[in-house]
């Protein structure tokens, strides 16, 4: 959901659309939002959706050059089973 005053995630409106699939999120960064349109936290992560039961999910934070100011999204890996 991507417009002015949306209040969900994008992944937990596709996971509520298939309630019939495993699903989990896990959170790379948040931070607020003031130059698109009105102020609004904006949340950054990664999804898996699985027909399949996951079990277990864990996250590793992929690197982030602190010293490259255009390198600020901080990125990871979902891990399932």
């Amino acid at each position: 959901l991507n417009y002015p005053g949306a209040r969900k995630f994008q992944s937990l409106a596709l996971a509520e659309l298939r309630e019939d699939m495993e699903f989990v999120y896990k959170p790379a960064q948040m931070f607020e939002e003031r130059s698109q349109g009105p102020f609004h936290t904006v949340h950054e992560g990664v999804g898996v959706m699985s027909r399949f039961r996951i079990e277990s999910s864990s996250a590793l934070s992929l690197f982030l050059d602190r010293s490259d100011p255009s390198d600020y999204h901080q990125r990871l890996c979902l891990h399932t089973t």
